[in-house]
């Protein structure tokens, strides 16, 4: 997981399961090695269900798990946070919100006690499928990192950061060769300022770039040097992933 700087890290960690694809399943498994919460959003339980991982809770209007896993859930009578098909939020929202809830309920905390600076939210199985779904989950990514989370999206392979300034990042080399690897910074908001980041092929020094700016596009890391990223503000998508 990538580190703000100074380094420190978040005492809460969440991962949320969906129901998108996993392009890895050795990534997927680290990634929710270790954590304080695991939650299953309705058809991520087919992913769970594969390795036999049960989650903490099952979350959505289960519209589409398959009965399979949905008998394997009841079977090991994992809690179920059922809501109408006919609803205003995704299934990724509801279970960010029943996440916390139950975080509370676990660490003995009031709900406007916890800091959002003290959680980290992964999204797995966040790629792949709809493209509705998986533009929706990217910017409600952003959004949570707006309100101060720590949070990061991935399908066991590519992983996506949102950024969200002022901020200075420090992001792990990938464990694959260097020049496997592709990295971009995608402007978010309308504007970002101050965007510097070293570590790649072409750094980059107090850039401003408005969205839909292609500047940051399929940067590559440099060997053997941290890639640390720097903004300003406005916010951004740092995006981790195989360039072939």
């Amino acid at each position: 997981m990538p580190e703000r700087m100074p380094a420190g890290q978040t005492s809460h960690r969440i991962v949320i399961v969906l129901s998108g694809q996993i392009a890895s399943e050795d990534g997927f498994c680290e990634l929710i090695r270790r954590q304080d919460l695991l939650i299953c959003a309705d058809g991520g339980a087919r992913h769970l269900h594969r390795i036999g991982r049960l989650p903490d809770r099952l979350v959505g209007d289960l519209d589409s798990i398959d009965p399979a896993d949905l008998a394997w859930i009841e079977q090991h009578q994992v809690p179920i946070v059922r809501f109408p098909s006919v609803k205003d939020e995704t299934d990724a929202e509801l279970a960010v919100e029943a996440s916390l809830e139950l975080l509370c309920e676990k660490k003995g905390l009031a709900r406007e006690t916890l800091s959002p600076a003290d959680v980290e939210l992964i999204f797995l199985a966040v790629l792949g499928g709809r493209p509705d779904h998986v533009l929706a989950n990217q910017l409600m990514a952003v959004k949570l990192a707006e309100h101060g989370f720590s949070v990061l999206l991935s399908d066991g392979q590519s992983r996506m950061i949102p950024v969200v300034g002022p901020a200075q990042l420090h992001v792990p080399a990938p464990a694959r060769q260097a020049t496997d690897w592709a990295i971009s910074a995608i402007p978010v908001s309308p504007v970002i300022t101050g965007l510097s980041y070293t570590g790649l092929q072409y750094p980059l020094h107090n850039a401003t770039l408005e969205r839909g700016s292609c500047r940051g596009v399929s940067n590559r890391p440099a060997d053997g040097q941290p890639i640390e990223v720097n903004l300003e503000s406005g916010a951004l998508l740092i995006i981790l992933t195989p360039a072939i």
